[in-house]
């Protein structure tokens, strides 16, 4: 992967329509993250701002309010590949567990970008590649959700296609004239 190119963090609106990929070191504009506790007492994350990631030709965004449990390894695994909410693993967990929870896309696009992003926050190999067999191994336990799950999630989980004109990266189909002088 590289990071600039296949897989950036920066400023998206749909309002806008247009994708700037942010001038700043990635690990200077990670999500903005609130604990909090399930209903049932377990500890999560709580969004607490719009996040949006661009990679390849898409920009994949999770918006406010989703709560995520972090990345869900197991404590006996930790000391081989680290704390789960170490900063090289938080972007990946984050959209991983997005993924999961709104279906969105399949489980096993959602794990191959998981290790992209492993990749692009610089994990070493051997650490991103356990974290990805542990998700090809018991994701599928986690994976399919009831309908009322996707639809909760599919409303904070979301992917925009996006488009090249005049050098820049635009979502959505609307016509570019007036655009930025096009």
């Amino acid at each position: 992967m590289n990071y600039g190119k296949d897989c950036c963090l920066g400023r998206f609106t749909l309002q806008g329509g247009i994708w700037v990929d942010s001038p700043r070191a990635k690990f200077d504009i990670l999500a903005k993250l609130r604990p909090t506790l399930y209903p049932d007492g377990t500890d999560c994350w709580l969004f607490e701002q719009d996040f949006h990631l661009r990679i390849h030709g898409d920009v994949y965004s999770i918006l406010e309010t989703f709560d995520y449990d972090g990345a869900s390894i197991p404590r006996l695994v930790w000391p081989s590949i680290g704390h789960p909410m170490g900063v090289r693993k938080q972007v990946g967990a984050q959209f991983h567990d997005g993924f999961y929870a709104s279906n969105i896309i399949g489980r096993h696009e959602a794990d191959d970008l998981f290790l992209e992003l492993l990749e692009a926050f610089e994990e070493s190999w051997a650490c991103r590649n356990k974290c990805w067999a542990a998700v090809r191994t018991c994701g599928g336990f986690v994976y399919p959700k009831t309908d009322a799950e996707k639809a909760k999630y599919r409303r904070l989980v979301t992917v925009t296609p996006l488009r090249k004109a005049n050098g820049y990266l635009f979502a959505g189909s609307e016509p570019l004239e007036g655009l930025l002088g096009a």
